[in-house]
């Protein structure tokens, strides 16, 4: 059963939050860059990372709807739902009378869709580091929540900034970051790792380690064994989002890497599992995996001072 959590969450994470061609969004013409005319009071999310982020903002009583995998915070699984990524539901938003929808630059087809419906809507971008700061921005400005987003912008920035100081000056190690794998396969099959021109890639970076994968620009690769000990990582970490670890052994996702004891990270045993919800969901919280990541990475750094 471990092996088809550990597939299924690469099928389910490829689909929510990488889906769709990797081009720009566009914010149609009924959305306000920089603020809409009016403040929006009735606002649907069409994406967890998005529905964090205005609640981060501190527009939770406004969101009036998002999508069936939207459960963060808990107050955001009750709301009423509008389909998923990738199969929206638009008769149960138009019943929600939204003024406002926020989605993802990659969900281009919703966004045509809501502009011949006449609904505003404003497209921001969760791929990278850079996007998931700027439509925190983006988003405080078009729902008046300005205050709020500026204090917490600078809030990630100063720990952003607190990570560079701790891990400035040290070696640089080589990271693998997987995002789901069939154990049941007994080597590499099936294994997705992160690429080097998104949001993990700038993760590893950030907290003061090299990606371990440097091939052709790809979001997520897949990685064999010759490759794995090609690659020779230092560190590897495991997503592994809601992991039940009172029923499935966190010690046997690593033991599961014995059959590659000639890599580095292997035969030193710094092999880590991440199993917490936000792991995957990139968006407000990217700090606290941020954090996490150069404490694994850097565990020599001072980190309580």
């Amino acid at each position: 059963m471990g092996a088809a959590i550990a597939l299924g969450f690469s099928l389910s994470f490829l689909g929510k939050h990488f889906a769709g061609p990797d081009r720009p969004g566009r914010v149609l013409p009924a959305a306000v860059e920089g603020g809409v005319v009016e403040t929006p009071r009735r606002i649907v999310s069409f994406a967890p990372s998005i529905t964090e982020t205005l609640f981060a903002l501190g527009l939770g009583g406004r969101v009036a709807g998002d999508t069936r995998y939207c459960d963060y915070p808990p107050e955001a699984a009750a709301k009423p739902k509008v389909g998923g990524y990738l199969d929206p539901n638009y008769e149960a938003l138009l019943a929600l009378h939204p003024d406002l929808v926020v989605l993802l630059q990659e969900q281009t087809e919703s966004a045509r869709l809501l502009g011949e419906m006449s609904i505003e809507s404003l497209s921001v971008d969760h791929r990278n580091l850079k996007g998931i700061l700027d439509s925190i921005r983006r988003i405080g400005a078009a729902c008046g929540a300005q205050d709020r987003a500026a204090e917490l912008l600078s809030d990630m920035r100063k720990r952003m900034d607190r990570i560079r100081e701790r891990t400035a000056g040290l070696p640089r190690p080589v990271i693998m970051v997987t995002l789901g794998r069939n154990l049941a396969s007994g080597d590499l099959k099936g294994t997705f790792i992160s690429g080097n021109d998104g949001y993990y890639n700038d993760l590893i970076e950030l907290a003061g380690g090299r990606n371990a994968y440097t091939g052709r620009t790809v979001s997520l690769p897949t990685v064999s064994p010759e490759g794995l000990h090609q690659l020779n990582p230092q560190v590897i970490v495991e997503m592994i989002p809601g992991l039940d670890t009172t029923r499935f052994d966190r010690q046997a996702f690593i033991r599961s890497w014995d059959f590659a004891a000639g890599v580095e990270a292997v035969s030193r045993g710094r092999i880590y599992v991440f199993t917490e919800e936000y792991v995957v969901r990139p968006g407000p919280r990217f700090i606290l995996l941020a954090e996490q990541l150069a404490r694994v990475i850097h565990p020599e750094a001072d980190w309580e001072s």
